[in-house]
């Protein structure tokens, strides 16, 4: 799917499509006036909507589709695109359109580094210790994948025109490294994907946080991980990380990382993901004052004489002795220690390739196919969910509306890809969505509703904060000074031990450990502790509502009348004559399972269940 190679020789062949002036390459200046942001204040979730070109344009830098996944071609929507809106037709109105207006829209001219100038400001962020997430959304085949990865497993010095967000992010990351305006830079990355709505670690195994990042790695068994959520906090357990020292390092994991993901071709697209993949990259470095000019007394003096001498007669001041140099004031100390204080900042940058939507209509989903479009389908409806709550909770702050009247809670925990997201959506993090679209007719709904959930998202409010912990550098204390602090401590020492002494017994450095210090020690205990309980508390709650969907279903299935086993959603009269000969003949059904020894595949019993009985997608 490259698009930059395609794009100027076949823009003739888009009469549909109606680009506005549309600025090739935005400064960098100009987009980061629009996308200053406050370490301290709410940050709205920015969304720019990205439209592809035609399949038939696409084709021409392809090879050719297998026989069985060669489609018609359909006519291209009537849209038109400005800079900031794309409007496109109504589904299932003759002639009526609707328009949206996002922080940025590309046409399919569009090239990838037109994209990346507006991620770049976000980028920003990162070196400022703020946590920032990237997502592309959109429904299969739209271009999600080149948006965020394109190049991958390829040479990008000779293809860098095609380079998509993640290369660019990462060059730009360490570009800014090299220049130096980071101080002991540390980058690590960790890559994970969710598959059927469990969430498994890419990293080589080889190429953990010893190996820095030298290492393709080998492919092999995926690690499954957990993932476990306390309040707003959110840890994969077990994540490993690899630490890179450069762009060329995170390449190799990445690329390695990628032939790990699952892909499989469908009806629509060759090589389809099949899998949610995300890219994380933890960058922490120091960041150093700017070091105040001397304050010693002569200058205040200075300065004192030379108020004095401005108020005075020039023959008195002359005559008048000069005056002793006043003392420091008692906060001077204090508050040169606090400027001088230096601070260790740590931020994350997520970098998120979002599986598509499927229609199994078009797809042709079968078998293991089927059961990853149905896990894909419903992590996006999770996604859906969490985005309409954090729009409704926006719109009642805007209309002053009481929380407590209206305090529904944001529902995170329904899939793995909603937990991992909570930073992004309605967080701390400065987040950006790439929406994705195809431009022809037949994907006219899919379009729709992909529109409908960036306006969705142009409404998030995030509170995006900066993660930092102070370095205080120690007193070098010299002559009387020192021997007076020696004193002091002494004295403290022995009247600790009911000493009433007042010698000198030790002139050492140690010195208490104060309380913020001791929160940050202690707190990966209480972190680990707090998870530990609450995973336990998970487990519990789960057991108990597994035991009494099963009790209900199993009461369902044993005792129900045959009206009522009818009038069960996907049931009907033969199914259900079914499940009555099978009690009839003794056979009563013990456990879930044994409804699929009369005939019920193990995807229609995990379907029936679901509609019936609201049970988890993985309940079987």
């Amino acid at each position: 799917m490259a698009f930059r190679k395609q794009q100027h020789r076949n823009a003739h062949q888009l009469p549909a499509v109606a680009p506005a002036a549309e600025p090739q390459h935005a400064s960098s200046s100009s987009v980061l006036s629009c996308y200053s942001s406050s370490s301290s204040q709410k940050q709205a979730l920015k969304v720019i909507v990205r439209v592809r070109p035609p399949n038939s344009c696409i084709a021409r830098t392809l090879p050719p589709l297998p026989p069985q996944h060669d489609l018609p071609p359909s006519p291209l929507l009537a849209t038109t695109i400005t800079e900031s809106t794309v409007t496109i037709p109504k589904p299932y109105h003759d002639s009526a359109t609707k328009s949206y207006s996002f922080d940025r829209v590309f046409g399919p001219v569009a090239s990838q580094a037109d994209v990346f100038a507006h991620v770049e400001p976000l980028l920003c962020d990162v070196l400022a210790g703020r946590n920032v997430s990237v997502f592309a959304y959109g429904q299969t085949g739209s271009g999600k994948t080149h948006t965020m990865n394109a190049c991958a497993g390829g040479r990008r010095e000779h293809d860098g025109e095609a380079a998509g967000i993640t290369y660019r992010a990462v060059d730009w990351i360490f570009d800014r490294i090299a220049r130096g305006k980071l101080v002991d830079a540390r980058v690590c990355v960790s890559f994970m994907e969710i598959y059927n709505d469990e969430v498994y670690d890419l990293l080589p195994r080889g190429g953990g946080s010893s190996n820095n990042g030298s290492g393709g790695g080998a492919v092999g068994e995926l690690r499954k991980l957990k993932v476990m959520t306390a309040g707003r906090k959110v840890t994969v357990i077990g994540l490993d990380q690899a630490a890179v020292a450069d762009a060329t390092a995170f390449a190799k994991l990445f690329e390695a990382a990628l032939r790990q993901r699952s892909t499989a071709g469908t009806k629509l697209n060759v090589s389809s993901s099949r899998s949610h993949f995300l890219v994380q990259l933890t960058v922490s470095h120091v960041e150093t004052p700017r070091k105040p000019p001397p304050l010693t007394p002569t200058s205040v003096s200075s300065a004192a004489s030379s108020s004095n001498t401005a108020s005075t007669p020039t023959s008195k001041a002359a005559a008048a002795p000069p005056s002793p140099p006043p003392p420091l004031p008692p906060h001077a100390s204090t508050s040169r220690a606090a400027a001088s204080a230096s601070r260790e900042l740590t931020s994350k940058l997520a970098l998120i390739d979002l599986a598509g939507s499927e229609d199994n209509r078009f797809t042709g989903n079968q078998g293991d196919r089927f059961e990853e479009s149905r896990h894909i389908n419903a992590s996006l409806f999770a996604i859906r969910s969490v985005v309409s709550a954090l729009k409704e909770e926006s719109n009642n702050s805007n209309n002053n509306i009481s929380s407590s009247s209206n305090n529904k809670p944001i529902p995170y925990r329904n899939s793995k890809i909603t937990q991992l997201l909570s930073d992004s959506l309605g967080g701390t993090a400065s987040s950006l969505a790439v929406v994705c679209c195809s431009p022809e007719m037949s994907d006219l709904l899919p379009t729709h509703n992909s529109l409908e959930f960036a306006s969705h998202c142009c409404l998030i409010r995030n509170n995006v904060v900066v993660n930092e912990v102070r370095r205080r550098p120690a007193p070098a204390l010299e002559g009387p000074a020192a021997g007076g602090a020696a004193d002091k401590k002494s004295l403290r020492v022995n009247k600790e031990n009911n000493d009433p002494s007042p010698s000198i017994t030790s002139a050492s450095s140690d010195r208490r450990v104060t309380l913020k210090e001791a929160e940050i020690l202690l707190r990966p205990l209480v972190e680990a502790s707090i998870l530990a309980e609450r995973e336990r508390e998970l487990a519990r709650a789960a057991q108990s509502k597994h035991a009494q969907l099963t009790e209900r279903i199993l009461e369902t299935m044993n005792n129900a009348p045959p009206s009522q086993l009818r009038q069960l959603k996907m049931i009907g009269p033969q199914r259900a004559g079914m499940i009555v000969k099978a009690r009839e003949n003794g056979k009563a059904f013990e456990s879930v399972g044994d409804l699929q020894r009369i005939g019920f595949s193990r995807d229609l019993l995990g379907t029936v269940l679901q509609v019936n009985f609201q049970t988890p997608i993985d309940f079987i």
